[in-house]
């Protein structure tokens, strides 16, 4: 395989890296400054303006810009937009009314090898900032811009087969864009693609250096609300912002909802508890008592009734006919049976009832409870994750067990 220096540049060939990198051979024309537009393709970020500002007040000499011409009067920014911004800057705040600025008005950008016109005037602004010093957030955006634009490359060397081994094999992609371009490790490019799931709120704290490179790298698995309650805690003093805290806070966080779940469980067992006893109370003997008591009221007074104004029973219409004597007080004992059989399945009634109720609810806690282990489930799994690929194994296998025992958990409550 052919070896490079670990500079894109490298790959290019002449006429690319030309057209990527200009050099400075065009004369230089002085261009109203309100005349050149900020390039939208320009993701760094911009500090110490105020600074530059009152620099150039003492000294007005202003190394050129380079621009290309909109061919409508206006010029679109390449490189320079510090000494542009610090220029509008002194004009806004009233010091001079307007400022010719030194340029290079370079050529459009055209298509090269196997990149097209945007991915030149990407590559040269990115070209043009190599120099400067560059923020974790703004290397990831330029990390986000190189990678297409490395594909490309990578693309075009494969098919002319300068990335073979000894084994001949093709060199992966990934390892190719962090070694080759990037002159970076893999593992260090997948740390710092880590830094891309982190909220708004972290990537303002990493940015206001509340937080470290490592620590917003450990705190990037966590979901997005608890990455802000993470930081909330550091701007509250709560806490501080090291990756020991970010460890100890999720260890804690861990540990409070188990707690809650326990509560949660002996809450529900109370209230089943007490559910029961009052269910018991109203489902008690005596209601079917009073029943019987009145039906067995209620068969005494029809037995005192006369003979001429109620019906024979079968008893009697059966002594009469066959002269057969039935067991006294077998009619009485027969009705109250009845009386019982009447009022049970009422009783029966509410008792399924309640069991239904009682296997619902439970049915809603475990869910409610199997939400809540899987979502910690899931963010110990990715500290696990985090950990390996961060070559941390032995903080790895201790978030990895933490997954067992809640997938362990989860698994007995299903």
């Amino acid at each position: 395989m052919k070896k490079h220096n670990g500079s894109l540049l490298s790959y290019l060939n002449a006429n690319t890296r030309n057209a990527a990198q200009p050099v400075s051979g065009y004369a230089v024309q002085q261009i109203d400054a309100e005349k050149i537009i900020p390039n939208e393709k320009n993701f760094y970020s911009i500090e110490g303006i105020e600074e530059l500002a009152n620099s150039l007040a003492v000294s007005d000499h202003i190394p050129p810009l380079e621009v290309v011409d909109n061919g409508n009067g206006t010029y679109r920014l390449i490189s320079g937009e510090r000494r542009l911004s610090a220029t509008l800057y002194r004009i806004q705040r009233g010091e001079i009314t307007r400022a010719d600025l030194p340029c290079h008005v370079i050529p459009p950008f055209e298509s090269q090898g196997a990149l097209s016109a945007e991915q030149m005037e990407t590559l040269s602004i990115i070209l043009a900032n190599n120099y400067r010093h560059k923020t974790a957030l703004d290397q990831l955006k330029e990390v986000r811009e190189l990678e297409p634009i490395a594909k490309a490359i990578y693309e075009e060397a494969k098919g002319q087969g300068g990335l073979l081994d000894e084994t001949g094999k093709n060199m992966k992609f990934r390892t190719f864009f962090a070694e080759q371009i990037l002159s970076i490790s893999p593992t260090a490019l997948q740390r710092l693609q880590t830094l891309s799931q982190l909220s708004d709120a972290a990537k303002e704290a990493f940015d206001d250096g509340l937080i470290s490179k490592s620590t917003a790298s450990e705190i990037a698995s966590l979901e997005q609300d608890e990455q802000d309650a993470f930081i909330q805690g550091i701007r509250d003093g709560e806490h501080g912002g090291t990756v020991s805290d970010a460890r100890n806070w999720f260890a804690q966080r861990v540990a409070a909802a188990d707690d809650q779940e326990e509560r949660t469980d002996v809450d529900y067992d109370e209230e089943g508890e007490k559910n029961r006893a009052q269910n018991s109370d109203k489902g008690d003997a005596v209601p079917c008592e009073e029943n019987t008591s009145e039906k067995e009221a209620d068969i005494s007074a029809s037995s005192d009734m006369p003979a001429a104004s109620r019906a024979p029973s079968y008893e009697e219409t059966l002594e009469k006919e066959e002269g057969q004597t039935v067991f006294p007080g077998m009619e009485r004992e027969k009705d109250t049976s009845d009386a019982d059989e009447e009022v049970m399945p009422e009783h029966g009634l509410d008792m399924k009832s309640l069991m239904e109720s009682a296997d619902n609810a439970e049915k809603d806690a475990n869910k409610w409870i199997l939400g809540i282990l899987s979502e910690l489930e899931n963010t110990a799994r990715s500290f696990a994750q985090n950990m390996d690929r961060n070559g941390d194994t032995t903080e790895a296998a201790k978030w990895e067990l933490r997954s067992a025992s809640l997938r362990l958990v989860i698994e007995t409550i299903r």
